[in-house]
């Protein structure tokens, strides 16, 4: 980390200064046994990892566990203090489906708080669904607040999904990232604990409700923006799915609402790069996008 910001710290004449973030996929660990972890350490994190309901170990941490939120917040305390970084970046803040979070530390604290019975809550219980939501929502109060105690002027961002459709009439308690991965970004957003949403909301343009979601979701956020203070919601654009010109398209639609966009992804920013092999830099579209999008800079 200390030779990657030494050398995104390095200036030349006339260029500008690169903002560096330390970006956590925060419950998201994947294979273990593929990790260079000691068998030790392999162990600590297996009896972390989280179940679904039919009984099977996932490769996502538990957040209905304090040790997994306090170990957590440890690496992004060390980091911050550690280095120099413009801000924190959280991927995969959430519960990876419905399904999700069945570890029995979880439950068992689930169970206590409120008070219920020994049998397993189901995916659709309503105060099973709250404990898991207040899980994620705790873990990125707490994580705003360590960071901005730390290094006041570091940003924090998170990624947070567009599933399904925007939130009917703008109740976002209604939206598939609040109901199925139990991720209330826009409620972080009005609170004002993140500073930056950048909203995975990836869509094909050339599937009519595809495009339509996409729309609905950028009017959303729109309105969203106008309800926070300072804060930025920016229009996720699936390039790696879209066509060039379908790409544009939605920078487009952005442009309009005077919303700022992210492009998933810098190395495959268009469908075709996969048969053309131009990935990066060495792809047509970005010089598109600064000509057709940018023209001012």
């Amino acid at each position: 980390l200390e030779t990657l910001l030494h050398e995104a710290h390095e200036t030349t004449p006339g260029a500008q200064r690169l903002d560096v973030y330390a970006w956590f996929n925060i419950f998201n660990f994947g294979d273990v046994d593929a990790t260079s972890l000691t068998e030790t350490q392999k162990e600590r994190i297996r009896s972390w990892l989280s179940y679904d309901t039919s009984g099977t170990q996932t490769h996502f941490l538990d957040p209905g566990i304090p040790e997994v939120q306090e170990y957590l917040l440890s690496l992004i305390r060390e980091c911050v203090s550690n280095y120099p970084v413009d801000g924190v970046n959280l991927d995969f803040i959430r519960y990876p489906e419905e399904e999700a979070g069945y570890h029995p530390i979880a439950i068992q604290r689930f169970q206590k708080l409120y008070a219920r019975a020994n049998a397993k809550p189901t995916p659709n219980d309503p105060q099973w669904n709250e404990f898991r939501r207040d899980q994620i929502t705790g873990f990125v109060r707490r994580c705003a607040a360590e960071v901005w105690r730390i290094r006041p002027q570091a940003m924090v961002t998170v990624c947070a999904v567009g599933f399904g459709g925007a939130p009917p009439n703008d109740d976002f308690s209604k939206s598939s990232p609040y109901r199925q991965v139990h991720q209330d970004w826009a409620g972080w957003a009005r609170e004002g604990c993140v500073d930056i949403v950048t909203r995975m909301g990836y869509k094909r343009e050339h599937i009519a409700a595809h495009a339509k979601q996409f729309r609905d979701w950028a009017d959303f956020s729109k309105r969203l923006l106008a309800q926070c203070s300072g804060n930025l919601v920016t229009l996720g654009i699936g390039g790696y799915f879209n066509s060039p010109e379908n790409t544009l398209v939605q920078y487009r639609e952005a442009s309009q609402r005077g919303m700022g966009t992210s492009l998933f992804s810098y190395w495959r920013p268009e469908a075709g790069a996969d048969s053309t092999k131009r990935f990066g830099a060495e792809n047509v579209l970005w010089d598109r996008i600064g000509r057709e999008i940018y023209p001012e800079f």
